[in-house]
Order: structure tokens, then C-alpha cells, then sequence
């Protein structure tokens, strides 16, 4: 060992710990040790799940089973080194204090004291160690909640590793491990529910889990943000007069949400809610108590109004949906209208939700601290943002539960916004500002490629077998997007009634929530179907090491739902006359969407009808192949 002398500042550093040394080391010892044991426990867990990561290990991990988690006791190799990590921490102030000039007390120089001091006294530390650990009887301290806590940044990391391997797609299998980090990390459910999720996801397709994180990065645990538990009911406030002027399509949406609150769904309209139950869901029902709770913990009441009651709300998940969507459409609109009023030379139709916030929050007083973070919830990117989540199709949608909750942050967050608009005089600069999107329509081959393929000849209900397709269609929202099947099949029920239907006609909002939800299904649809064929829809891209993942979507960029493999993929070849008629219903399809959900709601002006049946009529024409001793005329 190095001497100096008496009166040298490393002389000085070192008697003044020595003289900390006993009751900081009892002060952080503990910690030291608990923290190296959740580390070393957590990478012993991964190493022997990776890749395998069976349903059982995942939901042991979720779980915080100690039997699982724990797999090394005793004094972990690494204790040395985060015990030196939690000594200069401990130190480093007093010492400062006391020593002011002395260099020897900062940095890597009190490191390095530290650490010689550890390494002279280890036999002390260890003892104290293994008192510690002897009065426990798994001779590991470690909680099963911090070795979870420290096993999901491995986890991701694996992840992040292997989608940097895989390249530009992703397989099937990587796919499956980036879902169950993605169920790991997002659902906050009950365990049953997770539990399923997990033994369902026995390879990445959609039909397994819809969605997956965004951004994977070294040494950060990705989120996808949401609202938390709010108080309160999803409200209509935010719909004044005042937003009904600038924005007069938002009285669809308000009539929508106004059913859906009374719980009066479109599935009402074909879904009799006091249908007889299956025999054997009748023989379940009947062994329940006379009194049954509405939800886990709730209120008491008779069993046959729980289960009325229980109809009611499921029937009302596709328009629960909807306005989700659209209050998150509506919220984006609204930015872009914002900052066109503040800069007209500004081109905002190009720019993300996350670029507006940025802009408009830079101007003081025009957005509340208390809105601008609801609507960091709504388009952070961070993960994958709500906004883009509700567009593509990414979220689970027969969460009765998560789909209130969101429900209610979006609403909420419109009524300050439009409150924050009108107090800052803001929103009268809006409504005589020309709106951004008022030059942009549907071109008009595209509104005859519509009007065309719904006259007799094309449409879809004048095909003989069209009972005998719906019914197959039907089976295969079910198969392969079975959390969205409710929204399609409600899309598809509204289309064959509409107009055809004794009794009261279908009212404005009903035939808003068949349009939006047609076009949220059938993007997933659409890529559940590729992978059904083995097409990988997953997008990787490279930003030094971190990466970004991304699902196919209505593109016709490569690896895009449309790129030309795809499309050949999804409806095959035939004369060109049939694929010239294909590429333009595509196309028109695809440009509806793009005005669709970016509120350009008034860029149209011909029925709702012509759109909701040709997006329905390129599912079912994806889907032809699918079905057994499907008919040849």
C-alpha cells in the first residue's frame, strides 16, 4: 500500500472517511446488498427464459413469484462494486464539507479511496454481510418486486438486440418477444387477464396482441403513456357552440358519445339484449347466486338485470371506440387549426401532433400546464402515443375498463383545451382564420371510383352469395382480430341495414361510427391476413442503437400493406383490366382514409354509405381465399 505523508491531502481524505467509515457502512450495507442481489437474481432469471420466454416464466415475472425470481443467494459476486457506489454517494458530501480544498474528496479520486478502503476492510464487510443475510431465511433480501423491476430493462434489452439482428422486418418470432414486453409493460389489467394474453401469444400475430412498443432504446424501459384512473364520467362539455361553429362535423361525434354514454350501442339495433343464452352459459347462469355484482367488488343486484345490463355495455364498445378515435382526431385538428391562426405561413397539415404541442406550448398563456399535459399524453411519442395508437389500430378494444378510462382523458382534455382557447381570446382568432384544411378534398376520381363501385353492378349486397361470405367474414374477425370483431361486424350490420331497414332510420351519428369503425378495422384486418401467410408486418429501423418498430400500414412503400408483394399477397393477380379496376379502389380507399383521420370530415360530399361499402367490399376480397369450400359463382 501507498503511504504519503501525515499532512498530505490523500492523508487527510483518508482519515476523515475512516473516521465516516462505521456508521456509513452500517447506513448503506443493506441496500448495497439488496441492490446487487436484485441484479444478479434478475440476469440469472432472463439468461435461462431467453429466448424460450414461455407464457409460465413471463407471468411468474409479472407475478413477482419468489419462487421463480430468486435463483442465486447468499453474498452476490458484485456486492464489492455497488457497495463502493453507495459509500462515495454516502460520503461525499460530509466529506466535501469538512474538506473543502481538498481534491482527494470528488470524483474519481473519492472513488478510488473508496474503493481501497472496501478492499482493505473486506472481512469486516463481509461479516456484517453474512449477519445480515443469516437472519433471513432465504439468505437473500432482494424483494421479488425489484428483481422484476430490474429484470424488464434485460428483457428489453434483448429485445432491442434482436430487432437490430433481424434487420429491415421482423419474423414471427421476433415479433412474439417484442409483444410480450410490450403486455409486460402495458397491461396494467387484472392478472387473469394478463395471464391469458401471455398464454395466447404463442407467436407474434396480430390475432395474438394487436400492438406493439415503438422506440427501444439502451438502458430505457419504454411506456406507452396513458390517462390515469380519472374521476369522473367521459363529458360532453368540450362540444360548445363556439367548437360546433368551427368545426360543425363534431356534432357527429357529439351525438355518438351522447349514445354511448346512455349506453344505447349500434350493436343494439341487431343484438337483442334478452336473447336466450346458449345451453351452456344457461347451466353456468343458473348456478350463480340469485344476486350477483356488477363489476368485482360492486354493488349487489339480481342476476338477470346484471346480465341486461352487462349486454348494454358490451353492445356499446364499437361506438365507446369511435369516439375515442375521434375525440383523438378532433383534439389534432384542433392543434392545427391553433397554430394556423398563429402562424398562417406555418404549413401545419405536415407536421405531427408532437410538433404542434411543441409550437403552440411555446406560446405563453395560450395552453394551461394542466392541458398541455393531457395532451403530452395523448401525442408523446415516447413508446407509441395514444393518437397513433387510436389511428392504426393499436390498442386493445374489448377492454371495457381501459376503453372508459381513455375515453374519459380524451374528453376531458377537449373541454380544457377549448376552455384554455376561449380564455386566451385564442379560439375568435381561430374561427376567422381560413381553415387548414379547407382546400383539401377527395380528388375526384377517387369520389367516382366510390359512386361506381356502389351502383348495382359492383355492390356488394347484389352478389348471390352474399349471406354465405358475410357469415365467413364474420368468422374471421373473430379468428383474426378477435378484440375488434365487435366494431367490425357492427361496421358491416349498419352497412346491410342502412336504408333497407323497417322502422326508425339510422340516425347521423350511427352512420359516422360505421364509417370510422370500418376503416379502423380494416387495416388490421388486412395485415392479420398477411400474417396469417407468413408476410412479416413488422418494420424495424435502425438509429445507431436504438431501434424503431413499426406495424405495416395502408402504404405502398415497401413492406407497407400496399407495396405491390402485398397486394398481390392479399387479392392475387388477374387481367389487367381487374387490376387497374383493384389499384383504383385501393387508392381511393386509401385517400378517404387519410381525410378521414385527420379530420378532414368535409372533404367529401357524397354518402357515407359509398365509402364504409368499398372498404368493406376490399375485406371481403382479401378474404375470399380464406374461406372453406368458399363457392366458385
Amino acid at each position: 500500500m501507498t503511504s504519503h505523508p501525515p499532512h498530505s491531502s490523500q492523508d487527510q481524505a483518508r482519515r476523515a472517511l475512516d473516521a465516516l467509515w462505521s456508521e456509513a457502512l452500517s447506513q448503506v450495507l443493506e441496500a448495497a446488498l439488496i441492490e446487487a442481489q436484485e441484479q444478479e437474481n434478475a440476469e440469472a432469471f432472463i439468461a435461462s427464459i431467453w429466448p424460450t420466454c414461455s407464457p409460465e416464466n413471463l407471468l411468474a415475472l409479472a407475478e413477482e413469484r419468489p419462487d421463480a425470481l430468486i435463483r442465486k443467494r447468499g453474498l452476490p459476486d458484485t456486492l464489492r462494486q455497488v457497495l463502493v457506489r453507495h459509500l462515495v454517494s454516502k460520503v461525499q458530501e460530509p466529506l466535501a464539507r469538512a474538506l473543502p480544498d481538498n481534491d482527494g474528496v470528488h470524483g474519481g479520486r473519492l472513488r478510488k479511496l473508496v474503493d481501497s478502503r472496501v478492499e482493505r476492510r473486506w472481512d469486516e464487510v463481509r461479516r456484517a454481510a453474512e449477519e445480515r443475510l443469516e437472519g433471513h431465511p432465504s439468505e437473500c433480501l432482494a424483494p421479488p418486486s425489484g428483481i422484476r423491476a430490474r429484470a424488464l430493462p434485460l428483457l428489453a434489452d434483448l429485445c432491442r438486440r434482436e430487432c437490430l439482428s433481424a434487420g429491415a422486418t421482423g419474423n414471427l418470432e421476433v415479433l412474439r418477444h417484442l409483444k410480450q414486453l410490450t403486455a409486460l409493460l402495458t397491461y396494467e389489467g387484472p392478472r387473469a387477464k394478463l395471464a391469458a394474453i401471455l398464454q395466447q401469444l404463442e407467436d407474434g400475430r396480430t390475432r395474438r396482441f394487436p400492438y406493439v412498443l415503438r422506440y427501444l432504446s439502451p438502458g430505457d424501459l419504454p411506456r406507452i403513456r396513458r390517462f390515469p384512473s380519472p374521476a369522473g364520467e367521459p363529458t360532453l362539455a368540450g362540444f360548445t357552440p363556439r367548437l360546433l361553429e368551427l368545426f360543425p362535423h363534431a356534432a357527429r361525434l357529439q351525438s355518438a358519445l351522447d349514445r354511448y354514454l346512455r349506453k344505447e350501442g349500434i350493436l343494439s339495433r341487431y343484438l337483442d339484449e334478452r336473447r336466450p343464452l346458449s345451453p351452456e352459459l344457461q347451466q353456468r347462469f343458473d348456478a350463480l347466486p340469485e344476486l350477483v355484482p356488477t363489476t368485482p367488488g360492486g354493488v349487489l343486484m339480481p342476476k338477470h338485470e346484471a346480465l341486461m345490463l352487462s349486454r348494454k355495455h358490451r353492445n356499446s364498445l364499437p361506438d365507446g371506440i369511435v369516439c375515442a378515435v375521434g375525440v383523438g382526431i378532433l383534439l389534432e385538428w384542433l392543434l392545427r387549426q391553433a397554430l394556423q391562426a398563429t402562424r398562417p405561413d406555418c404549413n401545419v397539415k405536415n407536421l405531427r401532433g408532437r410538433q404542434l404541442l411543441e409550437r403552440l406550448s411555446a406560446r405563453t398563456g395560450l395552453v394551461s400546464p394542466m392541458t398541455l399535459q393531457r395532451l403530452e399524453i395523448v401525442f408523446s411519442q415516447r413508446g407509441l402515443s395514444l393518437r397513433d395508437a387510436l389511428s392504426h389500430a393499436a390498442f386493445f378494444a374489448d377492454d371495457e375498463a381501459l376503453l372508459h378510462e381513455t375515453l374519459t382523458g380524451l374528453t376531458q382534455t377537449l373541454a380544457s383545451l377549448l376552455e384554455d382557447l376561449e380564455r386566451s381570446g385564442h379560439m375568435q382568432l381561430m374561427l376567422t382564420t381560413p381553415r387548414w384544411d379547407g382546400t383539401w378534398t377527395l380528388a375526384p376520381e377517387h369520389a367516382t371510383t366510390f359512386q361506381k363501385q356502389f351502383q348495382r353492378q359492383n355492390n356488394l349486397l347484389d352478389i348471390p352469395q352474399v349471406e354465405y361470405l358475410r357469415a365467413n367474414l364474420f368468422r374471421l374477425f373473430n379468428d383474426f382480430i378477435p378484440d375488434k370483431r365487435l366494431l367490425a361486424q357492427a361496421s358491416f350490420l349498419f352497412f346491410v341495414t342502412s336504408g333497407r331497414r323497417a322502422g326508425a332510420p339510422h340516425s347521423d351519428d350511427e352512420r359516422f361510427v360505421s364509417l370510422l369503425g370500418t376503416f379502423i378495422a380494416f387495416e388490421e384486418f388486412l395485415r392479420a391476413l398477411l400474417e396469417e401467410q407468413g408476410i412479416d408486418t413488422l418494420l424495424i429501423s435502425a438509429d445507431g442503437e436504438a431501434v424503431k418498430t413499426e406495424l405495416a400500414i395502408l402504404a405502398e412503400a415497401p413492406g407497407q400493406l400496399f407495396a405491390q408483394d402485398r397486394r398481390v399477397a392479399l387479392y392475387g393477380t388477374g387481367r389487367e383490366s381487374d387490376d387497374l379496376a383493384l389499384q383504383r379502389n385501393i387508392d381511393a380507399v386509401r385517400a378517404l382514409r387519410d381525410l378521414l383521420f385527420h379530420g378532414a370530415w368535409d372533404a367529401w360530399s357524397f354518402p357515407d354509405d359509398y365509402a364504409i361499402h368499398l372498404a368493406l367490399k376490399l375485406m371481403m376480397e382479401a378474404s375470399f381465399p380464406w374461406h372453406p369450400g368458399a363457392p366458385s359463382s
